[in-house]
């Protein structure tokens, strides 16, 4: 069996997958929690695009994006451990909590680390919620993984 065998992918919208990966957003906000025996995730690019993206930080970490180019799509761009999740603002209209610049209020905050992002995007069809890739994915993945360490 496979490090990656069971961990599940979360499919994110661009620029997020990305400023995950590459632009050092450590937090992802949810209104649901991930099951307790979570602990790593794949972090997928979905096809789409999220319009209101343009937040103060965001733009700040992604720049003016005139080259989209290098921005994966449909693809495994990495793999992250699930540190914990903060539910302090998760009933509040204001942010109850120090968790970072990403937190938002109303929200879970799903704190992410020891991120590391493939020097090979893995595509793939994403799904809503937390789901599982095929063995062939997981595997592409595994090889991306081993290119990073050295192993």
């Amino acid at each position: 069996m496979s490090e990656l065998t069971g961990v599940p992918a979360l499919t994110l919208l661009n620029p997020w997958a990305h400023l995950i990966a590459h632009g050092g957003k450590n937090i992802e906000n949810r209104t649901w929690s991930p099951p307790r025996s979570v602990n790593r995730l794949l972090i997928h690019a979905g096809k789409g695009w999220d319009d209101g993206w343009e937040t103060s930080v965001a733009r700040e970490r992604v720049g003016d994006l005139d080259d989209l180019d290098g921005i994966a799509a449909s693809a495994i761009v990495a793999v992250v451990d699930l540190v914990r999740v903060c539910n302090l603002s998760r009933d509040a209209d204001d942010l109850r909590c120090v968790c970072n610049e990403w937190a938002m209020p109303g929200q879970l905050h799903w704190w992410l680390g020891n991120v590391r992002p493939l020097p090979f995007p893995v595509p793939c069809r994403g799904a809503r919620r937390l789901w599982l890739p095929e063995p062939g994915t997981v595997i592409s993945v595994e090889k991306q993984l081993a290119v990073v360490s050295g192993v």
